[in-house]
């Protein structure tokens, strides 16, 4: 199976070519995410959800506290690695992609659950 993935900045509504694609994907398996965007935060397709590095692919719901004050002391956090593998750091979803890629011992190995919820928490 091969994976893909699509973003869009625009509303479902002003988006004749999710209809269209809609009627015709065909998946045991599909992700879908509405970005909920907030005062000041630019809406664009880099900060779109879902997203993707190597084999993971990241979504968020949800507020980091106080995301504004804690952002540039968690990017300090990231290896190279992890820093390069999210196209924007606008949103807290991508840095929180960002700190969870930077928990995995190898990004590009096919690791254990119990693995991946390390790297989570």
């Amino acid at each position: 199976m091969r994976r893909t993935r699509a973003t869009t900045a625009l509303t479902r509504m002003n988006n004749e070519n999710l209809s269209r694609l809609a009627c015709k994907i065909v998946s045991p398996l599909v992700f879908a995410h509405v970005r909920a965007a907030y005062p000041g935060m630019p809406v664009s397709e880099q900060n779109c959800h879902p997203f993707q590095f190597s084999r993971y692919m990241w979504m968020h719901n949800g507020v980091v506290a106080d995301f504004a004050k804690i952002r540039r002391a968690l990017l300090e956090t990231l290896s190279d690695c992890a820093y390069n593998a999210v196209a924007s750091f606008h949103s807290d979803s991508a840095v929180s992609f960002a700190l969870f890629l930077n928990h995995l011992p190898d990004v590009r190995a096919q690791l254990a659950p119990d693995v991946l919820i390390k790297a989570m928490q």
